[in-house]
């Protein structure tokens, strides 16, 4: 009994360290796939050379990248797998449920991109369709540049 209550507590800690860092963790303490936001509330108003739009950051690397664009129709998947190299997913439009390791399934949206780190096993499914925009490169630093999600009392995500 004492090793379930324990795990227990531990959810307990885990969960409202997701509630107040937006960083999904394993039962052992490891950082694992991060949520972040760039929608307009995340960007910067431009108003030079007579612009009136929002500009959100998204990422910036010295190193090679491959940049590709991801259509998943409804009830589609993208399998279970590790990532060879760390990975951003941008979501453009749509929303899904991403999932790192054996934790349980999180769900994104539109404006929204989720990092795994190298190594790192994940999927990616969706009910509705979804299109994202996926960066991988040896490099990737997103919270360089973007904000990382956080979750309010009620289990809204802002």
């Amino acid at each position: 009994m004492f090793c379930f209550e324990r795990r227990k507590k531990e959810e307990v800690a885990l969960m409202l360290d997701y509630l107040y860092t937006g960083i999904i963790r394993h039962y052992r303490g490891d950082v694992v796939m991060q949520i972040y936001r760039f929608d307009p509330e995340s960007g910067k108003q431009i108003t030079r050379f007579d612009s009136d739009f929002v500009m959100s950051r998204i990422i910036q690397t010295s190193e090679n990248a491959h940049v590709g664009c991801m259509h998943l129709s409804a009830n589609r998947v993208v399998g279970y797998h590790e990532a060879v190299c760390p990975q951003l997913m941008a979501i453009v439009s749509g929303a899904g449920q991403v999932r790192s390791g054996e934790n349980d399934a999180v769900h994104v949206k539109a404006g929204e991109a989720v990092f795994w780190e190298k190594g790192e096993w994940h999927e990616t499914k969706t009910e509705t369709g979804l299109m994202a925009i996926v960066i991988e490169s040896e490099v990737l630093t997103p919270s360089a540049y973007m904000p990382v999600r956080t979750v309010d009392s009620v289990g809204r995500s802002s």
